[in-house]
């Protein structure tokens, strides 16, 4: 795992290794259908396409590959996944577990203009969704290639 850094990788390992030792049955959900947080932190492209709802058939967006939650929110709240309204903070939503009501008042409305992205209306684009923003790893790459030229 710290090889990794992915409990996720070390379970496709020993999956790979099983199905090849022991023809184990294994199916790999389609990444586009079913995504992870590497796709966010990795393919930025493709959470354009996402956030734009190019990809109709999206399923479910689950945020591994981030660390904690403070992350999974700004994220999720970023991409249209955050399906909470602001007043159901975690403090609120512990204070009234019991109080059926108040969970359902706490979910969004669903936006009609989305497949299962929601977007509020204090939604602003992030900086990451403009065509020429790239990682920083890579604008250095790139900054680097210019400068050998």
């Amino acid at each position: 795992i710290s090889q990794w850094r992915s409990h996720q990788h070390v379970l496709n390992m020993l999956l790979i290794d099983h199905h090849s030792r022991f023809a184990t049955g294994v199916k790999i959900l389609d990444q586009e259908l079913f995504s992870i947080g590497q796709m966010f932190h990795r393919r930025k492209p493709f959470m354009r396409d996402l956030v734009r709802d190019k990809f109709q058939q999206s399923i479910l967006f689950h945020w591994s590959w981030t660390a904690g939650k403070v992350e999974k929110l700004k994220y999720s709240k970023e991409t249209g996944m955050w399906y909470l309204k602001d007043s159901c903070d975690e403090k609120a939503i512990n204070k009234n577990a019991g109080k059926p009501s108040f969970l359902e008042g706490c979910c969004r409305e669903k936006d009609p203009s989305h497949t299962f992205l929601n977007f509020d209306e204090k939604w602003t684009e992030p900086e990451w969704m403009d065509e020429a923003w790239l990682p920083p790893a890579q604008r250095e790459r790139q900054a680097k290639a210019k400068g050998k030229k």
